[in-house]
């Protein structure tokens, strides 16, 4: 098994965060069941063998597919031999690079030839040349999309960042001078979901990453410093957005963005 991970090159980081590979050659390896959580951030990801993954049942997914941000979690299974290449994006890039209303793709995935002309990207990404490759054939394609952030994804950009630091809904309202309704409106295409969506999604993704860098002393702790005014609150949600409990999360993840149920 392989999994490796590449930042965007530095011309790129305004839509999107990292790449990454995983893989698995061995045929006699056994299957691995995964859960996919919400991490805010939608993506691009190539199969570059059709049928090896299967995302809640469902394993006729595209080979190059987009998906939209996921307010659940999903059960995958991949079957060896599989080769997959990911691009995760910023939360606004579906409307920047693509046009599309966010909400469209939100838990839900198309492939990405039903948004774009991609037929030159697949044939670069089905050949045999290597991973270093394929990964700069899909910076090439994205920076042929020419994406420009509008007015009104400048806006939401810093309304993200005043979110993220924790403002509340109403002062960022009056900081941009917006309404209510004009604000729900903006994250429901541009993110493609409600502000209270997107705060309860980067809550949970702020508890994940103090996980990941060890940085808490309790379980209880983790919760109140993420944010959540109560334990169960803090279980409830990660178990949406999750799958497991925080605790199970803590024995099985071992830092992984997706890891084996088993």
């Amino acid at each position: 098994m392989q999994y490796q991970e590449f930042p965007a090159p530095p011309f790129l980081l305004e839509y999107a965060s990292l790449f990454w590979f995983d893989a698995c050659t061995d045929a006699n390896f056994p299957a691995m069941e995964y859960n996919l959580i919400a991490d805010g951030e939608p993506g691009i990801i190539f199969h570059e063998i059709p049928g090896s993954v299967t995302i809640n049942g469902f394993s006729k997914l595209p080979q190059l597919m987009i998906y939209g941000q996921k307010t659940r979690w999903s059960s995958t299974l991949a079957k060896p031999p599989y080769k997959n290449i990911g691009i995760v994006l910023k939360p606004y890039a579906l409307k920047a690079l693509f046009g599309i209303d966010a909400n469209e793709l939100t838990d839900s995935a198309l492939p990405l030839s039903d948004l774009v002309n991609c037929e030159r990207l697949l044939d670069q990404l089905m050949c045999n040349n290597g991973l270093g490759y394929k990964i700069n054939a899909i910076v090439s394609f994205l920076c042929q999309l020419k994406p420009k952030l509008s007015t009104g994804l400048v806006r939401l950009r810093d309304t993200i960042s005043l979110y993220d630091e924790g403002l509340p809904l109403y002062n960022i309202q009056r900081e941009l001078k917006v309404s209510e309704r004009t604000l729900e409106r903006s994250f429901q295409q541009e993110l493609g979901v409600s502000p209270v969506m997107y705060k309860r999604i980067h809550r949970f993704n702020f508890a994940l990453n103090l996980i990941h860098q060890n940085e808490f002393d309790t379980l209880t702790g983790l919760g109140y410093r993420a944010g959540y005014a109560d334990q169960s609150h803090f279980i409830r949600d990660f178990k949406a957005f999750a799958g497991v409990t925080p605790r199970a999360y803590l024995i099985k993840s071992k830092g992984k963005r997706a890891y084996p149920k088993e």
